[in-house]
């Protein structure tokens, strides 16, 4: 296969998912709050959990499912779903900042910290409901362009996409577990209770989404 075709189906792969992946979101706060917690491999350990689930989808939109997933039924129980996963998530990281006993960056555990960032990482990509839209639309856009030149084609598509992910999140974990030992005590439960807030905030917002979709 000449590589003229290939990498250009990767660059761009890349640079498209790199402006999806910079964009405020669900993953991000969990990506900022995991890495406060665990250090700098919170990023690929979220990455690896968010690309599992991406392989899951390019498998489903190779084989024909992009219709089921961009059906209104599908997209109604995404939004409801997914909104309450993220106000729960949400409640969590605020209850923990609000507590008054004193905790720190490195022995503090919610609930939903105990899953692990891999599993983590799969259920907050789940509970976007914009990560579904963007596949059944920019995503089956390029995935239809990739399968013209076969399953090479299609590899160059997804691994420029989820490198984009993999660079961008442990960028974000480097850069926040540098100074987590400076971000502990009340500083701490600041930024904690800005990423639920922020987390809940999407979650209330595609909650509605779902219901106005009904």
């Amino acid at each position: 296969m000449n590589i003229d075709v290939l990498f250009p189906i990767f660059a761009t792969s890349w640079i498209v998912g790199l402006s999806g992946a910079v964009s405020p979101g669900p993953l991000l706060a969990y990506d900022i709050k995991e890495s406060l917690r665990m250090g700098p491999w919170a990023g690929p350990a979220i990455s690896l959990g968010h690309s599992i689930l991406e392989l899951g989808i390019v498998a489903l939109l190779y084989f024909g499912a992009g219709t089921i997933l961009d059906s209104d039924i599908a997209q109604i129980c995404i939004s409801i779903i997914g909104g309450t996963v993220l106000i729960f998530m949400a409640g969590s990281y605020i209850r923990t900042s609000l507590k008054d006993n004193q905790i720190t960056t490195t022995n503090n555990k919610s609930n939903f910290d105990k899953m692990g960032p891999v599993i983590g990482g799969v259920i907050v990509t789940l509970s976007n409901p914009y990560w579904s839209v963007w596949w059944v639309t920019v995503g089956l856009a390029y995935l239809i362009w990739s399968q013209e030149y076969g399953l090479m084609g299609v590899a160059c598509f997804y691994f420029g996409h989820i490198l984009a992910d993999f660079a961008w999140f442990s960028l974000v974990s480097i850069i926040i577990s540098s100074g987590r030992k400076l971000i502990a005590g009340r500083i701490y439960k600041i930024i904690l209770a800005l990423c639920g807030a922020g987390m809940g905030g999407m979650g209330i917002y595609f909650f509605i989404r779902g219901i106005n979709l009904i």
